[in-house]
């Protein structure tokens, strides 16, 4: 057995690995399925993000209206009706508004209103300081509004 010559061993380096050209075309192949991964991958970020907002909100919202139903039925109005409170954790505030809904009944309105990441309000609040402001009404109820909010009656028992 002789050893092999030297154009046996350049035609096997050709058939072996891969061109410059096939390289190119798997990358240019992959390239929109990685860019579907990465806009999926932000979009769950943002999402999580935005979960946790509003799972901060909603606590921090339940345990002031627990403190508003604590309070005295006749001092409610004047401690709580249109004040501002801030929300820990987040760039925002929460805005209570209470309502006379009868003789010995306040419907009182607790609504969040924060940034998120991308710079979106979470809420009419858009200035960010509690009260309702011209052009933050935007449903015109008088009160502002989020979409994470509580609304909750309390009778006077007394």
């Amino acid at each position: 057995m002789g050893r092999p010559s030297a154009d046996h061993d350049v035609s096997r380096s050709r058939r072996s690995g891969m061109t410059l050209i096939e390289i190119m075309a798997a990358v240019l192949l992959l390239l929109p399925l990685l860019t579907v991964v990465m806009q999926t991958f932000i979009t769950c970020a943002h999402l999580n993000a935005s979960a946790e907002g509003i799972s901060k909100a909603i606590w921090q919202e339940r345990t002031l209206v627990a403190a508003i139903e604590k309070t005295r039925f006749q001092d409610i109005y004047s401690t709580y009706n249109d004040r501002s409170f801030p929300l820990s954790g987040l760039t925002g505030s929460m805005a209570v508004h209470v309502e006379q809904a009868d003789a010995d009944l306040w419907a009182v309105y607790v609504s969040a209103t924060w940034k998120d990441i991308r710079g979106r309000y979470n809420g009419e609040d858009v200035n960010l300081n509690g009260r309702l402001d011209d052009g933050e009404d935007r449903n015109a109820n008088g009160r502002l509004d989020s979409n994470v909010g509580f609304a909750t009656f309390i009778y006077d028992k007394g």
